[in-house]
């Protein structure tokens, strides 16, 4: 049998080192995906909302020292009156807008929906059709 023709050993030890390899790599990748594809101000809420009551009590908290978030869902192009609307909302009435991605949440839903109900008795009914027309006006 010549040199060339020799079969490499596959030892368990072997398999293991690039078993553990792979697990590593799947495992770095999965915790970054989130910080990488997510608004940071979303990851952070949804840390904090670790349930729908406790995401309703800290939207209370938030309200109450001024700290207005609404969360957005979908996708997000640059051309999407989404943008604009979070620019008019966040400038008229310093509420940050919170992109989600598409797929939702229960806790954050929660969290949002407490939120919008109480910045509507704030700042009334009209306030998101106020900025969804004033961003269509900006951007014909």
């Amino acid at each position: 049998m010549s040199y060339s023709n020799r079969q490499p050993i596959k030892t368990p030890i072997t398999i293991m080192v690039i078993t553990m390899f792979i697990i590593a790599i799947a495992v770095l990748f999965f915790f970054s995906v989130p910080q990488t594809y997510f608004d940071p101000l979303y990851i952070k809420l949804l840390n904090r909302c670790e349930s729908c009551s406790k995401a309703e009590t800290l939207a209370i908290d938030d309200f109450k020292k001024g700290t207005y978030q609404v969360v957005a869902w979908g996708l997000i192009s640059p051309e999407s009156p989404t943008i604009d609307v979070a620019k008019i909302l966040e400038r008229d009435y310093k509420i940050k807008t919170v992109f989600g991605g598409c797929i939702r949440q229960e806790a954050m839903e929660c969290y949002d929906t407490q939120m919008r109900t109480m910045l509507v008795s704030k700042f009334g009914e009209t306030i998101y059709r106020n900025a969804y027309e004033q961003a269509k006006k900006n951007n014909p």
